[in-house]
């Protein structure tokens, strides 16, 4: 694979030199922590590589039905219960 000479002017930047002050004051938005408020329901996958696992359709708290979703048990076990 070849790395293509043609790329696009804009989006090009100004270098600057590292600054500590600047980085110092940079504040990045903390990531918002979802909690399952319940599990709804399950269902027993086939994955393409034939490989069987369980999801779960979890309900979060303080989001609407909407945001309801399918996770498998890997994930459940990252995620608070509340």
């Amino acid at each position: 694979m070849d790395i293509s000479p043609i790329f696009n002017i804009d989006n090009i930047t100004k270098y600057f030199e590292s600054n500590n002050e600047l980085i110092d004051n940079l504040h990045y938005p903390k990531k918002k922590t979802c909690i399952i408020e319940r599990i709804l329901n399950r269902r027993i996958r086939k994955s393409t590589r034939g490989k069987i696992y369980m999801e779960y359709l979890v309900q979060w708290i303080d989001k609407p039905i909407e945001d309801n979703s399918w996770i498998t048990q890997a994930k459940l076990d990252l995620y608070d219960l509340g």
